[in-house]
């Protein structure tokens, strides 16, 4: 390899590393859920300003009739002192679709976040009947997407 081509090489690593800690480029975090009731809370992410979490495929156990909503709620992880944000209701993941939340108004600055499952069919139950399963749940940090 000549001089210029190392050159090259070193350019293309150098500019790759760049974008991928170019400032503002949050990580985005997902998981599944299984037999959870409400009072769940999901792992931590860093965010500012706005966030979407994504639910595929939702399902309950023990229900009967069984439950077709799940509210969630977003949290600002303040210790002793956790802030709420605005809660949303989810209904198509339970019919094949995808149900999704946005929270738009999030604080500026860098800041932990978390979801709660406040309600499944309308009950707080935090211990038993009903739970949720789904299949898979995703946080976007970065509205650029839509």
């Amino acid at each position: 390899m000549n001089l210029s081509m190392k050159s090259a090489a070193v350019l293309d690593i150098s500019a790759a590393a760049l974008i991928l800690l170019a400032p503002g480029a949050e990580a985005n975090d997902d998981g599944k859920l299984v037999s959870v009731s409400g009072g769940y809370e999901s792992d931590r992410w860093s965010d500012e300003l706005y966030s979407q979490i994504t639910f595929h495929g939702c399902y309950n156990s023990g229900t009967f009739p069984v439950a077709k909503s799940v509210d969630v709620q977003i949290w600002e992880d303040i210790k002793l002192n956790p802030d709420s944000c605005d809660n949303k209701t989810y209904t198509a993941c339970y019919v094949g679709k995808v149900s999704n939340g946005e929270w738009t108004d999030l604080p500026a600055g860098n800041k932990q976040y978390y979801f709660k499952i406040m309600k499944i069919g309308g009950s707080k139950n935090t211990s038993g009947d009903p739970n949720l399963d789904v299949d898979k749940w995703v946080v976007d940090t970065t509205k650029a997407d839509g």
